[in-house]
C-alpha cells in the first residue's frame, strides 16, 4: 500500500470500528440488554475500544474474510481480479439500514416512555387534588370534623386517603400527609383517619412539622422523616424499618411495639420516649442520639 493512502486506510479503519461498535450499542439499548447501564456510559466505552483499536492499528493482522485488513488487490498480469464479499461488505450493505432503524425504534420507545411518564404524573397529580378536594368538601359540608368514632363519614375519609396514598409517589405522599395533619385528621389519641395499615413506604416526609401526630400502625419503612419535629407523636405499633430519623425531635413519642431495624437515629432526640430502648439494638446508627434517660450516645 502507498504510505500516502495509510492515514486514509486508518480513518477508514477507525470509522469501521466505531460504526460496528455503534450498531452493536443500539441493538443492546433496543433489546434492553444493558440493564441498568446508562447509555452514555455505554457509548464512552464503546468509543474507547475504538480509539484502542485504532491505536494499535499497526499491530492488529485481521483475517482478509473480515474486510477490516488491507485492500490486496490482484497480482500483476493475472487479468481482471474481483475480489469475494467480506463481513465488512456485508455489514455496509444491511448493518447500516438495520442500525438506523434500531436506532429510530430506540428513539421512538425513549419517546413512549417519556410520554407514559409525563402520563403516570398527571395521573399521580390529578389523584392528589382530588383526594384533597372530596376530604376538603367532607369537612366543609359533611361535618367530617365534628364525627364521632365509628361514623360512617370517617370510613369514607379514610377511604379516601387510603386510596389515594397507595397511587402517589413519594413526594406526593408527602403532601398528601401534610394536607391530612393540616386539616387535623391525624392527631390525637383518636384521629379522625386512622392511619393504621397506612402506606407511607419510601415517602419524603422531611423537615415536617408533626407534633402529636398519630400515625400507630402506619407503614413507614424506608421513609425520610429527617428533621423533623415529631414530639409527643403516637407512633405504636409503626415499621420504621429502614427509615431516616436523623436531626428529629421525637420528645415523648410512644414506639410501643414499633419496630426500628436498620434505622438511622443520628442525632435525634429520644428524651422520655416510652418503650423505644428495647428497639434501638436493632437500629441501624445511633450516633449522637439523645437516650430517652437523657444520655448521649457516643
Amino acid at each position: 500500500m502507498n504510505k500516502l493512502d495509510l492515514p486514509k486506510h486508518s480513518i477508514r479503519l477507525a470509522l469501521q470500528l466505531f460504526c460496528l461498535l455503534a450498531a452493536i450499542l443500539v441493538v443492546l439499548r433496543y433489546f434492553n440488554i444493558l440493564g441498568g447501564v446508562r447509555f452514555w456510559f455505554a457509548a464512552i466505552v464503546l468509543t474507547l475500544i475504538a480509539a484502542a483499536a485504532y491505536g494499535l492499528r499497526e499491530h492488529l493482522r485481521w483475517p482478509s474474510w473480515t474486510g477490516f485488513g488491507e485492500y490486496s488487490p490482484a497480482a500483476e498480469n493475472k487479468g481482471p481480479y474481483q475480489r469475494s464479499k467480506t463481513l465488512w461488505d456485508w455489514l455496509q450493505l444491511i448493518g447500516i439500514p438495520l442500525t438506523l432503524l434500531a436506532a429510530t425504534t430506540s428513539i421512538n420507545h425513549e419517546q413512549q416512555d417519556t410520554t407514559l411518564r409525563v402520563a403516570n404524573d398527571q395521573q399521580a397529580e390529578t389523584t392528589l387534588m382530588t383526594a384533597e378536594k372530596h376530604l376538603s368538601d367532607m369537612l366543609l359540608t359533611s361535618k367530617l370534623a365534628q364525627s364521632a368514632p365509628g361514623d360512617e363519614i370517617r370510613v369514607v375519609a379514610r377511604s379516601e386517603a387510603f386510596n389515594a396514598l397507595r397511587q402517589l409517589d413519594p413526594e406526593r405522599k408527602r403532601y398528601m400527609l401534610d394536607y391530612l395533619y393540616d386539616a387535623n385528621l391525624i392527631e390525637g389519641n383518636q384521629p379522625i383517619v386512622n392511619m393504621r395499615d397506612a402506606d407511607l413506604s419510601n415517602a419524603d416526609l422531611s423537615h415536617l412539622d408533626l407534633q402529636r401526630v398519630n400515625l400507630k400502625g402506619a407503614n413507614l419503612s424506608g421513609a425520610n422523616l429527617s428533621n423533623d419535629q415529631l414530639q409527643n407523636a403516637n407512633l405504636e405499633q409503626t415499621s420504621l424499618d429502614n427509615a431516616n430519623l436523623s436531626n428529629d425531635n421525637m420528645e415523648k413519642d410512644d414506639f410501643t411495639g414499633a419496630s426500628l431495624r436498620n434505622a438511622n437515629l443520628d442525632h435525634t432526640d429520644l428524651y422520655q420516649s416510652v418503650d423505644v430502648q428495647p428497639e434501638l439494638p436493632q437500629a441501624g446508627s445511633l450516633s449522637g442520639a439523645k437516650l430517652p434517660d437523657g444520655t448521649l450516645h457516643p
